[in-house]
């Protein structure tokens, strides 16, 4: 194990998180881990892919670099990755965002149609959450963490999306 990173919003200053998202960086063996917890989300990545996956604009790896709490490095390995990309992250891509956000409505507009309304509130979330990801690319912005991102589209006058972001954020949490 080269490094165990936290990301998301556990890791940001936020009022709320609702897990906590690790990113496990290993060298030729997939370490083999027992299930965790739903509200624990656990990526991981071969040491050797990491590199490839940031040239290539990862999304996931790119917001750990540029936002991921190291709790391990073996070596300093972790920080050393960071020196080197920090500066050379690109910003996520706004047509991927896009269509993740289509492929959330899709599967939204099913659970409504299936009457499992707990499953379209959660994808209704992540529909705005993409889209939200979308606009701040498109102006420029690096989306932080979900609870922050209302405060972000304000900034880029996005404020009806950052309207219908928060509530959805609200109705999750109450």
């Amino acid at each position: 194990m080269d490094a165990i990173v936290a990301t998301g919003s556990a890791v940001r200053d936020v009022e709320r998180s609702d897990d906590l998202d690790l990113v496990l960086v290993y060298r030729e063996h997939r370490p083999s881990l027992s299930r965790p917890p739903m509200d624990v989300d656990v990526r991981q990545y071969e040491r050797d892919d990491v590199l490839r996956l940031l040239g290539s604009g990862h999304d996931y790896l790119s917001w750990a670099i540029r936002f991921g709490r190291p709790l391990f490095e073996r070596d300093g390995w972790w920080s050393a990755l960071c020196a080197e990309w920090t500066d050379r992250l690109a910003l996520p891509s706004a047509d991927e965002a896009r269509a993740r956000a289509r492929k959330a409505e899709r599967l939204h507009d099913e659970m409504l149609a299936v009457g499992d309304h707990d499953a379209a509130a959660d994808l209704e979330l992540s529909l705005l959450t993409h889209l939200a990801r979308a606009a701040l690319s498109d102006a420029g912005v690096y989306p932080e963490s979900r609870p922050e991102l209302p405060r972000q589209l304000r900034a880029v006058d996005e404020e009806p999306l950052a309207d219908r972001l928060d509530a959805a954020l609200t109705r999750r949490s109450g």
